[in-house]
């Protein structure tokens, strides 16, 4: 798919999420005696998050996706959830739909060339953007529980879920660097997210524990490669991929031997001696 496709694509993606962000926006001020200005705020952040739907940054591109998600997964469960039951709630399916295509339209944005020379890891690209995305979306998740703690007073537990949100953001900002750091700061969310769940033993300690989910899904590209596991996906290497293809193409000229080259000499003498009989 060229480039140009890529971005129409990702403008009507921008469109649908627009739709998405609108919305929020109308849940916050469609009564006039007080505004739930949480859901405008969130309602602005999805505008922003449309618009990076349309850019070239990739880390752009991601978290972009990410916040799409935040929306995209709740709303399509319950809207399962509910169907399966005999309800149908036309908000929250509309919901579900604009962002979820607004996923899929954009979604050929990561593989243009420029996303491609950007973000070139040698194996496991695509597994690589998955994790990012799924890091950013936990880190946002987190970061938004962290802020509605510290509203409510919660300071320890506020302060805490926020240094772990942005460390999950600053971890997917470094695998689409090819930082290695990026890497063991997955990792390191994840232990403390998963040791801190455990210690919890609640409802909410699971849910933290689920938490480590992200920087586990970064680890294991690492532990494939290492295994020899994977196609290199690296420009240089299709580059070369298609240089060795071309080198094991079959010649389509044929060199004539000594003895075959005297034949035709043979052959083409025999001929000029009949068309001058003749003449």
């Amino acid at each position: 798919m060229g480039d140009s496709r890529a971005r129409r694509l990702a403008v009507a993606g921008c469109t649908s999420l627009l739709a998405s962000a609108g919305g929020f926006v109308y849940l916050g001020v469609r009564h006039l005696d007080w505004m739930d200005w949480r859901s405008v705020a969130f309602g602005g952040g999805l505008a922003a998050a449309a618009v990076g739907l349309t850019r070239k940054n990739v880390i752009t591109q991601v978290l972009s996706r990410a916040m799409a998600w935040i929306v995209f997964a709740p709303m399509a469960l319950v809207t399962v959830v509910e169907a399966s039951r005999g309800r149908f709630d036309g908000g929250i399916a509309a919901f579900a739909a604009t962002s979820g295509l607004a996923l899929l339209l954009s979604r050929p944005m990561l593989s243009t060339d420029d996303a491609k020379a950007a973000f070139a890891p040698s194996k496991f690209r695509r597994a690589f953007l998955s994790a990012s995305t799924a890091s950013m979306t936990v880190g946002l998740i987190t970061g938004i529980v962290a802020f509605e703690l510290l509203a409510m007073g919660t300071w320890a537990g506020g302060l805490a879920l926020g240094a772990l949100g942005t460390a999950m953001l600053g971890a997917a900002i470094g695998v689409l660097r090819m930082r290695g750091w990026g890497i063991a700061l997955g990792l390191l969310t994840s232990i403390a997210s998963l040791i801190t769940g455990m210690l919890m033993g609640s409802g909410q300690g699971f849910a933290l524990a689920c938490g480590a989910v992200p920087g586990i899904l970064l680890l294991l590209p690492i532990l494939f490669a290492k295994l020899g596991l994977g196609e290199d996906s690296s420009p240089a290497a299709a580059r070369t991929r298609v240089s060795l293809d071309a080198e094991a193409l079959p010649s389509r000229v044929r060199i004539a031997t000594g003895e075959e080259e005297e034949d035709v000499l043979d052959d083409l003498t025999e001929r000029s001696a009949s068309s001058a009989s003749a003449a």
